[in-house]
């Protein structure tokens, strides 16, 4: 029953730490995954960024149709929302709402990166689209000056929809492993603990009373060196029982040779023994461990 309880709960414990051990590969996974997946719509997003402003810098401010209506293409294509600002941080051009009804983007912080002569890119909310979007800001230049910004963006979760993805089939893996371990773990626990039952059943045996009681060599050789001095103690055992036994054969010949009742108990008053003399005195008597009490106290 302990060795059952001890597979118990040492099973318990080390499943618990598997699942522990998976818990840590899964967040540190998704962190990964994810810090990849949104780099690479960033470098997708600045490629983009790059190729729309070399294209605008090449139309003339003059007609601006052709301009939104490149823009408006190349948004729907790559599934992107695209702005055009000035150097004042007017929208000129939006491909998701109306540029003349929006804010000053002068101080947005890839505006004004941009407006610097930088290629930036972040992740923050619009106020506009109410939703998380990625953002990436390039300067638009003409003889080196920049005389506008093309800002591209996409939506948080629809730039990380492979990252969800990645995560659920990350999920499903790691369950099916966790649940594989959780077998294979079991079953290993078993073939370690087998020859811990098989050697607590033989001791179990001995201390019965059994006395041709051993351990198998392949056992032995499975719990080396534990099993050699389980044998060695079982080998003492047997000895003494066999020494007991001879000393209890000669003690009852003795006292079955006298005339007077004996009566051996121990310390705690069950008869152990008794001789001829006595049973003939009380011979109701049948079987011995009873309290000497009881009897002595039956009617002869």
């Amino acid at each position: 029953m302990r060795l059952r309880k001890l597979f118990s709960r040492s099973f318990l414990v080390l499943l618990i730490f598997i699942l522990v051990l998976l818990l840590l590969i899964f967040i540190y996974s998704l962190q990964h995954f994810r810090q990849v997946i949104l780099e690479d719509q960033v470098q997708e997003l600045t490629e983009l960024g790059l190729a729309l402003s070399v294209e605008i810098a090449g139309y003339e401010a003059a007609d601006p149709l052709p301009l939104q209506k490149m823009l408006f293409t190349q948004a729907r294509i790559s599934r992107t929302r695209v702005s055009l600002i000035d150097t004042a941080g007017r929208v000129s051009f939006d491909s998701e709402g109306q540029a003349e009804e929006m804010e000053s983007h002068r101080y947005r912080p890839e505006i004004n990166a941009a407006l610097a002569g930088e290629v930036y890119s972040t992740v923050r909310f619009s106020d506009t689209l109410n939703k998380k979007m990625v953002y990436v800001a390039v300067p638009v230049r003409r003889a080196g000056e920049v005389v506008a910004v093309c800002r591209v963006s996409r939506p948080l979760q629809l730039a990380v929809r492979s990252f969800l993805k990645a995560r659920n089939q990350l999920i499903c893996f790691l369950l099916l492993l966790f649940l594989g371990g959780g077998v294979v773990l079991f079953f290993l626990m078993k073939i370690i603990f087998r020859p811990l039952e098989q050697a607590s059943s033989a001791l179990a045996r001995a201390a019965a009373g059994e006395e041709e009681v051993s351990l198998g060599p392949f056992l032995v050789s499975g719990l080396a060196p534990l099993g050699g001095h389980i044998n060695y103690l079982l080998e003492k055992n047997r000895e003494l029982s066999r020494a007991l036994k001879s000393d209890r054969e000669v003690f009852q010949t003795f006292i079955d040779s006298t005339e007077e009742g004996w009566l051996l108990v121990d310390e705690n008053g069950r008869v152990i023994l008794m001789n001829r003399r006595l049973r003939e005195m009380f011979p109701e008597v049948t079987q011995e461990s009873e309290f000497f009490w009881q009897t002595l106290r039956r009617p002869g």
